[in-house]
């Protein structure tokens, strides 16, 4: 489909030739849009100022694309609930969640259809290789990046959930590292 304007933001897992680990799953579409922790609520905004616009009164979206399922800030990650409902069924107990209340920094508007993803175990480059990635698990590094086992990546990409990419353990870091 070369005129498809959603291809950008087809998911992408493919099952990286002879890797058992945890994928790192980010949003191709948040490229840009922060989240900050301000009190009881998170303040979303992004570097444009002005690109999303909201879709039925819920979720941040790229204008005329697609709705921003996974939003980083420095210390937590924002999903939307189609993709909190995916994770839960998914991740099982790996996985909880707190509702979140979320505000577009620029106009001051509240946008709902948010979760905050709570992850309790942690990955690091030196504890990838002892990762029991089995099964349906998630994990989180630094409390912004979400991994998940790679059953949880295929069952994730079978949903359809536009906007998403999956990399093979810190694959993309190296690359983003080497590029930058």
């Amino acid at each position: 489909m070369a005129n498809d304007p959603l291809q950008t933001f087809r998911s992408r897992f493919a099952r990286a030739k002879g890797y058992r680990g945890p994928y790192h799953l980010w949003s191709n579409a948040a490229v840009g849009v922060t989240s900050v922790r301000r009190d009881d609520q998170f303040e979303v905004t992004d570097a444009e100022a002005g690109g999303h616009v909201y879709q039925n009164g819920r979720h941040y979206v790229l204008s005329g694309c697609t709705t921003l399922h996974l939003i980083r800030g420095v210390d937590h990650i924002l999903v939307s609930t189609e993709l909190r409902d995916v994770l839960q069924e998914h991740c099982g107990e790996s996985v909880t969640f707190q509702p979140a209340r979320v505000r577009d920094r620029v106009t001051g508007r509240t946008v709902t259809g948010y979760a905050e993803l709570r992850l309790p175990s942690a990955i690091c480059d030196e504890s990838l290789p002892r990762v029991e990635a089995e099964g349906g698990h998630a994990w989180h590094f630094m409390d912004c990046h979400l991994f998940v086992s790679e059953r949880a990546a295929g069952e994730i990409d079978r949903c359809g959930i536009l906007g998403l990419v999956f990399a093979p353990g810190f694959s993309d870091f190296i690359g983003r590292a080497a590029a930058g």
